[in-house]
């Protein structure tokens, strides 16, 4: 399913942006740190909108910069998936153990703490 929304050479963009990356196995495990926060969060019933998934949004805006590498034909593209339902797909064939339920509450905390704040404004 991956392949039908990247191109061969966008994979590869994606690929090479994390593997040019010297801390590759660093930043995956920053995003496991943003999941099981997150996780250990929405288990104990606090609402995604509640400032204690702030900080887990704003590593996971910086995270999503580092994974684009700044390439704006990509960027818009991941603009788009991180606003729907596929990018769950997306973080799912990078590895991550992500539930539906986890990546609803993701996207409540997205919404709340960084889209409000013009977040993709950033990617102009």
């Amino acid at each position: 399913m991956i392949e039908k929304i990247f191109t061969r050479q966008e994979m590869n963009t994606i690929k090479d942006n994390i593997i040019k990356h010297e801390e590759a196995e660093e930043y995956g495990e920053r995003w496991e740190a943003v999941f099981n926060g997150l996780n250990t969060l929405r288990i104990n019933h606090v609402p995604a909108e509640n400032e204690q998934t702030a900080p887990f949004m704003e590593e996971a805006r910086r995270l999503v910069l580092v994974y684009t590498g700044k390439d704006q034909q990509l960027t818009k593209k991941l603009k788009t998936l991180y606003q729907s339902h596929q990018g769950a797909e997306l973080l799912r064939h990078q590895g991550f153990n992500i539930s539906d339920e986890l990546y609803r509450y993701y996207e409540q905390a997205w919404k709340a703490h960084i889209a409000e704040t013009g977040f993709f404004a950033a990617f102009k």
